[in-house]
């Protein structure tokens, strides 16, 4: 937080924009998804514990 306040300070706009996928299915698909290209990879145990 105090990294981000000086950053303001300097003159740097900072936006954050979130979007949550509230589908088990489809969060597990988008996982297998990046995990095909190489990328960043959820355990299923973590996913699942997310949504319950």
């Amino acid at each position: 937080m105090v990294a981000s306040k000086e950053m303001q300070k300097s003159g740097y706009c900072i936006e954050l924009y979130y979007i949550g996928v509230n589908n088990l299915q489809i969060t597990t698909k988008r996982i297998q998804d990046r995990v095909k290209r190489d990328e960043h990879h959820v355990p299923a145990d973590e996913v699942y514990a997310r949504y319950e």
